[in-house]
């Protein structure tokens, strides 16, 4: 899921843009290189009282090139839970657990990526109309969307750092558990009889 500080760049058909230039109905390519369109962008703000004896809030912070030559392109910081493409890198111990995307928070103290405790940051976040792989600084990062109704449980940790900082997307209709469909007790009732 990204949650992306100002400054950070991201792939788009007419080249990288900065991520707090764009807004929803701007398109950004995935990793299939298909242009896909933003659904909802939001940034929020934490000051230093906010920050302060909350490490899970500071950022990772990765140095260029820290995941691969050349990658991230630029100094990039990202939120904690923020995914790497595990397999565009070399990451031997994420692949070695058959792992997709591997959370910023789990890179600290590899070479050149740390925790840094700000006095303010400003995370900015969007998301589609399903999970989408796309390119931040050079890098592919996940972008986890509670729209897409397969993010499950098995991304909680997500969906926790993400409605802690923009709780209005807990409002999202498709987030919710679907009621179940009524049952058609006549019907059922009629097959035990075996009418």
């Amino acid at each position: 899921m990204p949650l992306f500080t100002p400054g950070t760049f991201i792939s788009t058909p007419s080249g990288e843009r900065l991520v707090q230039e764009l807004g929803p109905g701007d398109v950004v390519l995935n990793k299939k290189g298909v242009a896909v369109q933003i659904r909802w962008k939001g940034a929020a703000t934490l000051n230093s009282q906010e920050i302060y004896g909350h490490p899970h809030l500071h950022p990772v912070v990765l140095q260029r090139g820290a995941l691969a030559p050349g990658v991230p392109a630029r100094d990039t910081a990202v939120s904690q839970n923020l995914g790497f493409d595990a397999s565009s890198y070399k990451m031997g111990h994420v692949m070695a657990m058959g792992a997709q995307a591997v959370a910023a928070k789990k890179l600290i103290n590899h070479r050149g990526i740390r925790s840094v405790e700000p006095i303010t940051i400003t995370y900015i976040h969007f998301h589609f109309d399903r999970h989408e792989m796309i390119c931040a600084n050079g890098a592919w990062v996940e972008c986890f969307s509670p729209l897409d109704p397969d993010n499950g449980a098995a991304r909680n940790s997500q969906r926790i750092e993400l409605f802690y900082y923009f709780p209005e997307l807990r409002d999202l209709a498709v987030d919710r558990k679907q009621p179940a469909k009524p049952l058609d007790a006549k019907g059922i009732w009629s097959r035990f009889q075996g009418r």
